[in-house]
């Protein structure tokens, strides 16, 4: 009965997952129409956590391809959000670094990211919200460390169907 208490609520996480997902890409696509697109927001996050960044270890962290983050890159450089500066371990290779225009840009988006969560949360119990920081960050700390597993086992052959033939 564990297994399937186990399967249950993976379920309920899964669908609430999937609500958020749709929700987010609603709110994404009408940022991205005033200004405010996601992947800048992520791009540049990356760039101000980790530092100085080639555009194919982006791509990677980002899990895009390549060619995309390409575009996203000459777009925010075009923009002067982002810098392309010479790697000092191989001369012939190109950093890329958030600009002080683009670290600016980043605190103003991510000021009313926090400003639009906290106007959600301004019912909730402190401490809901402290749980919810804590076991989201768990969550999505897993999800991160199993993310091949889960890729493999959604994208692997199906298995046999509940209740049917195998």
């Amino acid at each position: 009965m564990e297994r399937d208490d186990l399967v249950a609520d993976a379920g309920g996480i899964a669908d609430a997952l999937s609500r958020l997902g749709r929700l987010s890409s609603h709110v994404g696509a009408h940022a991205s129409r005033h200004g405010s697109d996601r992947a800048t927001y992520i791009l540049l996050s990356l760039l101000e956590a980790e530092g100085p960044q080639r555009a194919g270890t982006i791509a990677e962290r980002m899990h895009s391809d390549p060619s995309t983050i390409s575009r996203h890159v000459a777009q925010l450089v075009g923009d002067g959000l982002v810098e392309r500066t010479t790697d000092p371990e191989d001369r012939r290779a190109t950093l890329l670094v958030a600009s002080e225009r683009g670290v600016r840009h980043l605190e103003v988006m991510r000021g009313r990211r926090n400003e639009a969560i906290a106007r959600l949360l301004r019912g909730w119990d402190p401490a809901d919200r402290q749980a919810l920081v804590r076991l989201l960050d768990r969550f999505v700390t897993d999800y991160e460390q199993h993310l091949p597993e889960l890729l493999a086992v959604l994208t692997g052959p199906p298995g046999p169907v509940p209740g049917g033939e195998n």
